[in-house]
This record gives C-alpha cells, structure tokens and sequence, in this order.
C-alpha cells in the first residue's frame, strides 16, 4: 500500500494497480464522521461507500447518502425504454469523488467494461454523465447546480 494523497481532512491509499481508498474526514455538528470511498478497478472502476464514526462503528449507508437507483441515472423516461434499459444494464457502477473545498461527492457511471457493445449507444445517452450531492452537515444531499 502507497499513500498517495494527505492532508488535513482526506487520505488516500492506493493498494497496488487495482484499488484506492479515500478515508475523508466530515464534520458532523460538533464531531466528526468518517467517510471511505473504496475505489476498485474491474477493469471499469466501481466504488463503494461507507460511514463510521470516531470508534470505528459503521453507521447505515442509506441514513448518510441515498445511494442512487436507475432512476436517478435517467431521470423520467418511457417505460419501454425503462425496460430496455434494465436489460442492458443489470446494475450500475460508478466512480465517486468528493471534493472537500466544495463539499460535493461526484458518482460518475462506468459501464464500458461490462455493457454488451450493441448497447452501448443506448445505455450512452440515457444516463446522466453524473450525479452529485453536497454535504450539509449532517448527510448529503442531491445537489443540482
């Protein structure tokens, strides 16, 4: 393992060519919380994130990001084309950043690695580049600038 970033609030640790963790530290009211993004490359990256607090117990997810669903990738959408869709792509994963000067977390999709070349296009142009939320204090939030 390399550390490869540091400083005040975030650490990043990349274990060989294949994973990178980023330990982030959010201010929460009076305390703080810490947040990992595991970034694993399969060989599109997928990143899983999690919370815990100053002793280590994870707190659940879903209380601290609403982990997104098709729908949020696509917004409303013809339900045949929803159909579709969920064919091509059986799940969803994405890179995420978080940017502690703005206090936004980017989830960008990566889907080439494991949709079938004849639905790419469709997959393409369906998805949002990108989701983002900003950190209020206390979770985050769907942030759309």
């Amino acid at each position: 393992a390399v550390l490869t970033a540091l400083d005040d609030n975030i650490a990043s640790i990349s274990i060989g060519d294949y994973q990178q963790i980023d330990i982030i530290v959010l201010p929460y009211g009076n305390k703080a919380i810490i947040m990992i993004i595991d970034h694993l490359k399969t060989p599109d990256t997928t990143s899983t994130i999690r919370f815990y607090n100053s002793r280590w117990e994870q707190f659940d997810t879903d209380k601290m990001l609403r982990l997104p669903t098709l729908k949020d990738w696509t917004g409303k959408i013809d339900k045949n084309l929803r159909i579709d869709l969920e064919n091509a792509l059986p799940f969803i994963m994405y890179d995420a950043k978080y940017d502690p000067a703005t206090k936004i977390l980017t989830l960008k999709p990566e889907t080439q690695g494991y949709v079938a070349i004849e639905n790419r296009d469709l997959v393409d142009s369906n998805l949002k580049p990108e989701l983002k939320y900003r950190w209020t204090g206390k979770k985050f939030a769907s942030y759309n600038p």
